[in-house]
């Protein structure tokens, strides 16, 4: 399958009153409450900008679906840098120097299509999620496994990848479209079907939970129970963590 490519660009300001800062950027939205707010982010007016040019773009080779993500100071090795995190519907994962765009690493992660739709991608669809504690980048890959990634050096975490997406639910398209949650020590990954296999094989939407304690699933609910079908949950930020109330929110497609 032919694939377009993505031009990945970084644009750079110079702020006028006061010290431009930079803030980490995790999962999807910035946060597990998907707000999509940087609080330290300076508004962009006439006043507070002297300028805005482009400082680097990059050709990733393949499109990408999800949204980049930022940390600072890591220790790659070419230096430490704040990275910036992409990934590609191929599969490829890569870590690029903020300040230049230069590739830090990147790895390559398996995939398949599946029987219904043979010619979709087999790359990452979700947006990956960091756990700036541990190091880790966590990404779900097309075959439904769990990848952790050292944020450093692209190297995997011990114990993975871990299969995530249960077998059955594989073999009937569910695909992970969202980002995950980490609350704790737990993360929460969606699942839907791959597009082009609506109405061709029943299918169940699902939230896991994976235990990254003990490194394997805990639970997962399935919004619409089995033999019935659908409750796929496509929404890119996943499921939405209410700090206040203790709860998981999410949206389920039509069933």
């Amino acid at each position: 399958m032919m694939h377009h490519r993505t031009l990945m660009t970084a644009c750079g300001l110079t702020i006028v009153a006061g010290q431009a800062m930079a803030a980490n950027w995790l999962t999807f939205a910035g946060s597990n409450q998907r707000q999509g707010y940087n609080g330290t982010e300076t508004v962009l007016t006439a006043m507070t900008v002297a300028g805005l040019k482009r400082h680097w773009d990059v050709n990733l080779a393949a499109t990408s679906e999800t949204q980049p993500l930022f940390i600072e100071n890591v220790a790659t090795p070419n230096g430490t840098h704040n990275e910036v995190f992409q990934t590609t519907v191929t599969g490829k994962v890569m870590a690029l120097n903020a300040a230049t765009g230069s590739i830090d690493w990147h790895v390559q992660l398996p995939g398949a299509a599946p029987l219904c739709a043979p010619n979709s991608s087999t790359g990452v669809h979700g947006t990956p999620t960091i756990d700036p504690v541990a190091g880790l980048l966590y990404v779900v890959d097309s075959l439904g496994k769990l990848h952790a990634l050292n944020i450093a050096n692209g190297s995997e975490a011990t114990g993975y990848p871990v299969q995530v997406i249960a077998a059955t639910d594989l073999a009937h398209a569910n695909y992970y479209h969202g980002s995950p949650s980490l609350v704790g020590n737990t993360l929460y990954v969606t699942t839907s079907i791959v597009a082009k296999c609506e109405g061709t094989t029943k299918f169940n939407g699902s939230v896991i939970a994976f235990d990254t304690s003990t490194e394997a699933v805990s639970g997962t609910f399935y919004p619409v129970a089995q033999p019935d079908n659908g409750g796929g949950i496509w929404g890119p930020g996943g499921a939405m963590w209410d700090a206040v109330n203790s709860n998981l929110l999410t949206a389920t497609g039509n069933s």
